[in-house]
């Protein structure tokens, strides 16, 4: 299972909590023991209402989530919260037609960033909650013609129309790139629980560090593109495996699937180390250490 920082709904009642439901967070303290923090309230996208469901987008950057505090139309209403420099901003309210004075109370958009669904009880349903679907078409257009109030009393100073709705901002090119794969024993076939280090090779620091699913050896992260990675998988009773790997710097929102074979420890095994780099060796004792070196 990979560890990574969790968003969830809970009673304010908890944890310095004022009643209803706040966002809290909990990300891993000791990753090897499957260790969490103890939920921290998040206090830019908490209200004094009730706030959630929360969906996070696959960048770790922008959350959208439901609420009946801030400017809320009405209801439940979708808002939009970027993370910067380790702050959520101030939340956005996605406007009509996303939101309307009815319980829009969930959204969760594609990786692409051109269509989103959300679920809404508005007029116009089949009873209840109703999933609806999102079109982004970009920026806001200009109207070839507004709407206007032409009552006798308004004729000298005509009304505009209030309900045109307003511009909603999907970025252009996010370069993110879904890496997922699982770990696999290469004789049995068999899911294998592992412990995989992604580093990024131009830092040389490690950027991601968990654990793969213990029922099925399945992961799943995002990378940004444009960068050169190397992964380390280490298991009990399995030989270390280690790659690099390339992503693209043109590749908005790729989907990388990779399946990582793990061959067990036993006499005769060999190990293969495909991100091992020449250093020059200046002393005697250098070298001897490293011909006197051996896997096994």
């Amino acid at each position: 299972m990979i560890l990574m920082t969790n968003f969830f709904t809970m009673l304010k009642t908890v944890r310095g909590g004022t009643g209803g439901y706040d966002i809290f967070v909990s990300g891993p303290v000791v990753k090897r023991n499957r260790e969490y923090s103890m939920p921290t309230r998040v206090n830019e996208v908490s209200s004094a209402f009730n706030d959630g469901p929360i969906y996070l987008h696959p960048d770790g950057k922008t959350m959208y989530f439901a609420s009946e505090g801030f400017n809320s139309m009405g209801g439940y209403d979708i808002f939009m919260s970027k993370k910067k420099q380790g702050i959520w901003s101030a939340p956005i309210n996605m406007g009509y037609p996303i939101n309307t004075p009815y319980d829009d109370y969930f959204f969760a958009m594609t990786a692409n960033g051109k269509y989103a669904y959300i679920a809404s009880n508005r007029a116009g349903g089949k009873g209840g909650f109703d999933i609806y679907k999102v079109t982004f078409w970009g920026p806001e257009k200009k109207p070839a013609l507004a709407t206007q109030d032409y009552l006798l009393a308004s004729i000298a100073k005509p009304i505009q129309d209030p309900e045109l709705a307003g511009e909603v901002k999907v970025a252009a090119s996010i370069n993110l790139t879904v890496f997922k794969g699982i770990t696999i024993d290469n004789l049995t076939r068999k899911p294998v629980e592992a412990m995989i280090d992604i580093t990024d090779n131009a830092t040389g620091k490690v950027i991601e560090t968990f654990t793969t699913n213990s029922a099925t050896g399945k992961f799943l992260i995002s990378l940004n593109a444009g960068g050169n990675y190397g992964i380390a998988v280490r298991a009990d009773g399995y030989l270390f495996h280690s790659e690099n790997f390339d992503i693209p710097s043109g590749a908005d929102y790729n989907m990388v699937n990779k399946t990582i074979e793990l061959k067990n420890i036993k006499c005769g095994s060999k190990i293969a180390l495909r991100n091992v780099f020449l250093i020059p060796v200046n002393r005697q004792s250098d070298l001897n250490l490293i011909l006197n070196w051996t896997v096994w």
